[in-house]
């Protein structure tokens, strides 16, 4: 069965996916900025999973999943599984690349009926071009790679 990928050009005008962004609010104090800068979608009915590009404004350590991270997953994993097309499946992975600064990092994640399992790699620093050619070819595998795990 033949795979195909749909970029979806601006994930806030797109009806689905609402509240993907964060920005700091003055009345909250100091918040971080967060969003979502592009989502790829799985046409069709087959697909459920999900794969996004993420930012926020804070730096990262590999013992830290941020609040942006779990809530852009949970809001992607919610307007996959009300969509028409995809009511037949019960769980909606989501592949997550995360930009923090000058670090990097890919996170899966979906609930199985009990938890939320989320999985990250370690954090990967983009600072020079040695570790961009590395970092770029790992996103890259992670991004136009086939889905994986039964849904249904």
């Amino acid at each position: 069965m033949d795979y195909y990928l749909t970029l979806v050009d601006s994930p806030g005008q797109y009806n689905a996916y609402k509240s993907l962004y964060f920005h700091g609010s003055p009345s909250l104090g100091p918040s971080p900025t967060f969003g979502a800068f592009k989502i790829i979608d799985s046409p069709g009915k087959e697909y459920p999973h999900l794969k996004a590009v993420i930012y926020t404004d804070m730096e990262a350590d590999d013992k830290t999943c941020f609040r942006s991270e779990v809530l852009i997953s949970l809001r992607l994993m919610l307007a996959q599984l009300r969509k028409v097309r995809l009511m037949h499946h019960k769980i909606a992975p989501v592949l997550l690349v995360s930009l923090m600064g000058k670090h990097v990092r890919i996170l899966e994640s979906y609930f199985d009926g009990k938890l939320l399992q989320m999985r990250s790699t370690r954090l990967y620093k983009i600072s020079d071009w040695d570790s961009i050619k590395t970092v770029y070819m790992i996103l890259t595998e992670y991004l136009l790679g086939p889905p994986i795990r039964d849904t249904i």
